[in-house]
């Protein structure tokens, strides 16, 4: 059996997965998932009154008296650079676990907005078969995510 390693991520996390064959009472090899490795982004358990000074962006003041004025502190700009950050986290450990396991083919699945983050330093891995799926999934356990791989024929 070919080696497999299963990225899943969202902005807060990743989990990656190795792929085993289990037996089953009839004799039958079924896929299982096992859980190498997890990896929390930092950034998403930060508050924003630690990163910021104000807790949220809002009105200004304006002097002697003046009509307030809204102020943009770039937060979403902020979001998405810890977000690439993580990404590149995230697909330099994949890289790490390919060579470890002797991985050839492995699965990203992430939602759309962190796929294009994973797709943009993907040169970080080695020369292996990566397959995507654009679908949120790190809320499901080992085995539902197994079985919603084998559903759509990734493994």
């Amino acid at each position: 059996m070919e080696e497999q390693l299963i990225a899943v991520v969202d902005g807060a996390r990743a989990r990656f997965f190795c792929v085993r064959e289990r037996g089953t009472p009839s004799g039958e090899q079924k896929n299982k998932l096992v859980e190498v490795e997890t990896l929390i982004n930092p950034a998403h358990r930060i508050k924003d009154g630690d990163l910021f000074s104000e807790t949220r962006p809002g009105q200004r003041k304006a002097f002697a008296g003046g009509p307030g004025h809204g102020v943009d502190d770039k937060r979403d700009a902020h979001a998405v650079e810890f977000d690439r950050k993580f990404a590149k986290l995230v697909l330099e450990t994949m890289a790490k676990l390919i060579r470890a396991h002797s991985v050839t083919y492995a699965i990203l699945a992430a939602g759309p907005l962190m796929l294009g983050h994973l797709r943009e330093h993907r040169h970080l891995l080695p020369r292996v078969e990566i397959g995507e799926l654009p679908k949120h999934l790190t809320e499901l356990t080992p085995h539902q995510l197994c079985l919603r791989l084998e559903a759509d024929e990734l493994i």
